[in-house]
């Protein structure tokens, strides 16, 4: 049987990685299949590669913790 991944590649950037709802749905959804790879460039080559497998079982079992980067209103009141 093949194996099926579903793989996010994201530049690696110092600690946090940034993942949009949809893309934390997805992680939820598909959580053994999916992985995020966070790739380090050093001189314009890939040089170093992070896997983080199943990062929702990961916030599940309290390994990874989730901070909200932005905020967004829904159907905010208007200025009278």
């Amino acid at each position: 049987d093949a194996i099926i991944k579903r793989i996010e590649v994201k530049p690696y950037e110092k600690g946090a990685v940034s993942i949009s709802p949809t893309q934390w749905d997805y992680a939820k959804k598909y959580m053994d299949q999916y992985e995020i790879y966070r790739i380090k460039r050093i001189s314009g080559e890939p040089s170093e590669i992070y896997v983080l497998e199943n990062p929702y079982q990961q916030y599940l079992d309290k390994k990874l913790e989730l901070v909200p980067s932005r905020l967004k209103t829904v159907n905010p009141k208007q200025p009278k």
